[in-house]
């Protein structure tokens, strides 16, 4: 089941207000669960003493890739409503990302103007448009939220490696309109390229990519500094990063 946009954002509010109410001055507290029929487990909480302290980007949200060419006209980033919910959540991360970033070419000019077989929209590839990317960035400017864009991973030389020129396109086309991006993902979930895709990426040439990635970034003096995240493993198997 998917949840609209602001009904999470509301949610997220919710949980925030009731997380934030002060602790009791109690110097322990103790709970009493029952796990079954005939077991019960006491969980005793120290109030005096943190474990560990967490950044102020604790919140983070992300609009899968999919919705790009799926019921994109359903996320209204300039309803006034969202936004101010949206500013509430600040300091965030905002993700752009998932499966389908994988599928994705950045199509800088009117979608209307391509070739059909170009803006076909099935799951081997699709297009994210100026306007679509020009929305996003704004709504997070807006807003006060750190983007993060999850780069297709999946374009690729002939011998293999990372083509970047598409991303390159993207990124000079975001600093002529001086974009603030916090962060870079290349590619989303290596281990189920298989499955979904019908191709893999071994360990290695992911390492080298990533080099690409950075000395791409470094291009452009406005995204030097963005810090690059992953790799990303959605079942955690050791094995897809070794190699």
């Amino acid at each position: 089941m998917e949840i609209k946009f602001m009904s999470t954002l509301l949610l997220c509010l919710l949980w925030m207000s009731a997380a934030s109410s002060p602790l009791q001055p109690d110097h322990h507290k103790a709970r009493r669960f029952s796990g079954g029929a005939n077991e019960s487990v006491t969980v005793t909480i120290n109030l005096q003493q943190s474990v560990s302290t967490i950044g102020p980007h604790f919140v983070g949200v992300t609009i899968d890739s999919r919705r790009v060419w799926e019921r994109w006209d359903s996320l209204d980033f300039t309803s006034k409503k969202v936004q101010n919910m949206a500013r509430a959540l600040t300091p965030t991360y905002f993700r752009l990302g998932g499966t389908m970033a994988d599928a994705m070419t950045y199509v800088l000019g009117s979608a209307t103007d391509l070739p059909e077989s170009t803006v076909a929209l099935n799951h081997s590839k699709f297009n994210m448009t100026e306007d679509q990317w020009v929305t996003v960035n704004e709504f997070s400017r807006t807003v006060g939220w750190d983007f993060i864009m999850d780069l297709n991973a999946l374009k690729r030389n002939a011998d293999g490696s990372w083509n970047p020129d598409n991303a390159r396109q993207l990124l000079q086309f975001s600093a002529d309109r001086n974009y603030t991006i916090a962060g870079f993902e290349l590619g989303n979930e290596y281990e189920s390229y298989q499955s979904v895709f019908n191709t893999t990426l071994s360990p290695g040439q992911l390492s080298k990519d990533m080099v690409t990635l950075q000395s791409l970034l470094a291009e452009f003096p406005q995204y030097y500094s963005a810090f690059i995240v992953g790799p990303e493993s959605g079942d955690g198997d050791p094995a897809h990063f070794r190699g």
